[in-house]
């Protein structure tokens, strides 16, 4: 889908954000995409338009990983650092961040 996007928006001025995620270690359908996606972003990093955001969040207070132990984000503070990355004047590429 997200190739499809940026396919369709090529050469105009938007941004995409790509939802990824700090936790793409295991052998897994789920991993092998993000991490797919991942790359994807990386090689497009020198292209302007469309803007891809990748973020890349550790563990956050959702249904999918309640059964998962570790420190977890809030959605809220996920809230908090798409404010940051889409109203500040510096083009941000990826951000990893989590507890």
């Amino acid at each position: 889908l997200l190739k499809q996007v940026v396919d369709s928006w090529e050469g105009q001025s938007k941004t995409i954000i790509n939802i990824s995620s700090r936790y793409i270690t295991d052998d897994n359908l789920y991993c092998k995409n993000k991490k797919e996606l991942d790359q994807y972003c990386m090689d497009r990093i020198y292209t302007t338009r469309p803007n891809i955001i990748n973020l890349k969040p550790g563990l956050v207070n959702t249904e999918r990983v309640k059964n998962i132990a570790g420190p977890r984000l809030e959605t809220s503070e996920i809230v908090d650092i798409l404010d940051y990355i889409l109203t500040n004047t510096i083009r941000i590429h990826s951000i990893t961040f989590g507890r």
